[in-house]
């Protein structure tokens, strides 16, 4: 039974080995592409504008265009920090920071392009415009949304502070078209308001100064009191491990007496007996010496045996021990995962009751581009289950590996105790079993391909004839586009059973479609996660994936 399971767990290591082997040799993407449109009043395309790419605290950089509908696309490196500048003359210039680092098996998932939509304001004498020269936002990669997003906290910051720098350019706007004062008035007129701004600043300062010592006390004292709370378990711990300890030692102390006892007496019974039959002849004495040695050595034998019990139990509380420390930390991250998210939670939530008035207008205005946001939405939140579920079986997976680890470990113990006995039974059934084993590998993977190859000579076939059916040539053209996308298709689902993903597909119905597949309009797609892109999928196609994959664990 040990070598069957041993030649099992080759074969899987060995399938896995070749799996992530060719799973390597997939090209992982290199570019993260932001695209959305520039526009200025009126929702008018900022034409003749541009987009400077630079990084944070450095001068210079690499310039892209803006397209004369507004329009505009860049790609960036993975790993690294950005400061992106939207400009026009005339206008405010904008800059969002962006940092694209994230984890290499990530990015072979692939990124949906990120859409920015900037509104850039006309720029007016005589008022203070320092403020754009912070980042409008800062854009990261988010392990909760398992996507790159917009850091909240900040936002809820930045944009009131926005809308109102927005408004006093509008009103100086407003103003200068019927600005009949004196020029002393006006030199008035911006003093006074220089010194409101100086003053409204003074008082951001002050209370974010005091934001942060408040902050600041209230980590401190969460630190002393972890610190002190880790403290108190370790000294509770090492007391209990020294007091198992002691127990050890006591027994084991207590062992060695008796059995120092035991071959006290045997020793003391023995010379009794020597001198009741110190007449016996030389064969008696000689025999008896022989016993004595006898049952030294199984006393020793005995020893041995005990004292590998002794450091077997060692071994496994010194496990139990490293067990339990090893998930007290687990509980411990996973306490701290929770409260961040449910402080990301809050932010997005007030972020989100904000937002929501300036995404009504958008959404009278351009219904389409509410639609697209729609399905970004729901795409984050597959993406979101399907990364839960990810984590939630492999932890499974993990406790199931434990458990069949401990249980092979003794099974391996039980086999070499018995081994002892009965040797030469033991070595017969294992040559048995490796036998077997390799018999019943070979007829499987004899049969499996065999089946493959029967499989593809029925395709084959079955296209054949179909083609042979067809009259015109553009019904022949049009059934080889169909076998090819078909074939496409099943070569995705292949990589993806290849890959043992433990996540689902992203799968999604278009509301408008132009691509026609064997004479029907598409009706939805499949993204196998393999780098490639969606699959245009037929009606029934759709039902039969979402079915399989609904019912996958």
């Amino acid at each position: 039974m040990a070598v069957l399971n041993r030649t099992i767990f080759f074969i899987l290591f060995l399938f896995t080995w070749i799996n992530k082997a060719e799973a390597q040799e997939t090209k992982r993407p290199t570019d993260y592409i932001i695209e959305g449109k520039v526009t200025i009043e009126g929702n008018k395309p900022a034409a003749g504008g541009a987009i400077l790419i630079g990084k944070p605290g450095v001068s210079g950089g690499t310039r892209a265009s803006i397209e004369t509908d507004g329009s505009y696309l860049i790609k960036l490196d993975y790993d690294k920090e950005y400061t992106i500048t939207y400009t026009k003359k005339g206008y405010v210039s904008q800059v969002y920071q962006i940092n694209t680092k994230v984890d290499k098996e990530r990015i072979e998932e692939t990124f949906i392009n990120k859409e920015v939509l900037v509104e850039l304001f006309q720029f007016v004498d005589g008022v203070n415009v320092d403020l754009m020269k912070q980042p409008v936002a800062k854009i990261f990669y988010d392990e909760l949304l398992y996507d790159f997003d917009e850091d909240e906290a900040y936002s809820v910051i930045m944009k009131p502070q926005i809308e109102e720098l927005k408004a006093k350019l509008l009103a100086q706007i407003e103003l200068n078209k019927n600005n009949t004062l004196t020029a002393e008035e006006i030199a008035k007129q911006k003093a006074e308001e220089a010194a409101r701004l100086k003053q409204e600043e003074a008082a951001r300062l002050a209370a974010e100064k005091q934001k942060a010592i408040a902050d600041a006390k209230a980590k401190k004292e969460a630190d002393a009191k972890s610190k002190a709370d880790e403290l108190a378990r370790l000294a509770a711990e090492k007391a209990k491990i020294a007091d198992e300890a002691q127990a050890r030692k006591d027994a084991a102390e207590k062992a060695k007496a008796d059995e120092a006892a035991r071959l006290a007496a045997e020793k003391e019974k023995a010379v009794t007996d020597a001198n009741a039959k110190k007449e016996a002849d030389a064969k008696a004495r000689a025999d008896e010496a022989a016993q004595l040695a006898a049952e030294k050595e199984k006393a020793r034998l005995e020893a041995l045996a005990k004292k590998e019990t002794e450091e077997k139990a060692k071994a496994e509380e010194a496990s139990r021990i490293a067990a339990e420390k090893e998930k007290a930390r687990l509980d411990a991250i996973a306490k701290k995962e929770t409260e961040d998210k449910a402080k990301a939670e809050e932010a997005s939530r007030i972020a989100a009751e904000k937002e929501k008035a300036r995404l009504d207008a958008i959404v009278k205005k351009e219904i389409e581009e509410k639609a697209k946001a729609e399905e970004a939405s729901r795409i984050a939140a597959e993406k979101e289950k399907a990364r839960l579920d990810a984590i939630a079986k492999k932890e499974a997976a993990d406790k199931a590996k434990a458990d069949e680890d401990a249980r092979i470990a003794a099974e391996k113990e039980k086999a070499r105790l018995d081994a002892i006995a009965k040797k030469e039974t033991e070595d017969k059934a294992k040559a048995e079993a490796i036998e077997k084993a390799k018999k019943d590998a070979a007829e499987a993977t004899r049969l499996a391909a065999e089946a493959e190859k029967q499989k593809a000579a029925d395709l084959a076939k079955k296209r054949a004839e179909d083609f042979a059916a067809l009259k015109s040539q553009a019904d022949k053209k049009a059934f080889e586009d169909e076998v090819k996308r078909k074939d496409a298709l099943a070569k995705q689902e292949e990589l993806y059973k290849n890959k043992q993903a433990n996540f689902k597909p992203v799968m999604g119905i278009y509301t408008t479609s132009t691509t026609i597949i064997n004479g029907k309009q598409a009706y939805g797609y499949i993204n196998f996660g393999n780098g490639i892109g969606n699959q245009d999928l037929t009606k029934e196609e759709y039902d039969d994936y979402q079915e399989r994959f609904t019912k996958k664990p």
